[in-house]
């Protein structure tokens, strides 16, 4: 039987020195999207001497030690931040003709919008 998500990005994002609940409202109203789906998130705080600890969320989230290695990488001592796991179910079709074909993804980043408009501006006539 065949999983009912798509390609599954694990992202990791500073909630700032306010720790504000908006960050985590907007997150959980993606747990009912369609297309775009929040499997889970944990809050955690990174201390001064480098351990991380779990603040709030699900617990059944289990790292495998590359990924939680990682997070002590992008987390920096005295941050709070929250992992997400975030179900692209968009993509789950585009991904089996990738399959199906004997393709596959070569590359993937994220573009912010101040990027984007730059690259507008560069390619418009003066």
């Amino acid at each position: 039987m065949e999983p009912d998500v798509g390609p599954v990005q694990l992202i990791v994002l500073d909630l700032g020195r306010e720790h504000d609940e908006r960050v985590l409202d907007r997150l959980d109203e993606l747990r009912d999207a369609e297309e775009v789906r929040l499997l889970d998130y944990v809050v955690v705080h990174r201390d001064n001497g480098g351990a991380i600890h779990l603040l709030e969320g699900a617990t059944e989230i289990d790292f495998e030690p590359e990924v939680a290695e990682r997070l002590v990488d992008v987390i920096a001592p005295g941050m709070a931040a929250v992992v997400a796991l975030i179900d692209h179910r968009w993509a789950k079709p585009l991904c089996a003709a990738l399959t199906q074909s004997g393709g596959s993804l070569l590359h993937d980043t994220w573009i912010g919008p101040i990027e984007l408009m730059e690259a507008a501006l560069l390619t418009q006539e003066p």
